[in-house]
């Protein structure tokens, strides 16, 4: 797909969020933009930092680290889903690759990591990045895409309208959290 193949769904804040088809899902694909006064180490420790996850990823209930290495991290987070759909969780892997000052952390499920917590719908897939570009070395452009095919019956509508409001106020509340770790 080309760039020209997102939608401009939501810009407010200096935060741009896009949505777009994903080949074979009913469930939207979204990407959200914005550059922020921090630093790209800065970024990459609120990212590692998972107990923390739920101070500033939009609907996020609970968030344990599995384990962890030089590159890679494995979480298991559950997720708040409105009512009537039962809570989400994922296990997911998060690995991250340094390129010149830049930093992607590519992130995908991978459902052996950990059972399906009690009451929750273990979420179908996820597969996503977190790109930190520096823009000089007092600003980084951060990009956060990802698709998830949210698991269970949940109507794509639904799950549509959510993939732009969490991704969006998740990036609202990095901006607001970052300074704690620079």
């Amino acid at each position: 797909m080309s760039a020209a193949d997102w939608k401009l769904e939501k810009q407010s804040q200096g935060i741009t969020a896009y949505t777009r088809a994903f080949a074979g899902s009913d469930f939207r694909e979204f990407k959200v933009e914005t550059t922020i006064a921090t630093t790209v180490d800065a970024l990459i420790k609120m990212q590692r930092d998972v107990k923390n996850h739920t101070q500033w990823i939009d609907s996020v209930k609970t968030a344990e680290l599995i384990k962890e290495d030089a590159d890679n991290y494995y979480t298991h987070t559950v997720a708040n889903a409105p009512w009537p759909v039962k809570n989400r969780d994922s296990a997911v892997r998060n690995t991250i690759s340094r390129t010149d000052g830049d930093a992607t952390i590519d992130f995908q499920s991978d459902n052996s990591l950990a059972a399906v917590k009690k009451g929750c719908e273990r979420v179908g897939a996820v597969t996503g990045s977190w790109q930190f570009n520096a823009v000089d070395d007092k600003n980084v452009a951060v990009i956060y895409s990802a698709h998830i095919e949210p698991g269970g019956k949940i109507p794509a509508v639904l799950a549509n309208k959510f993939s732009i409001d969490q991704p969006f106020n998740t990036i609202k509340s990095l901006v607001k959290h970052v300074k704690k770790y620079a």
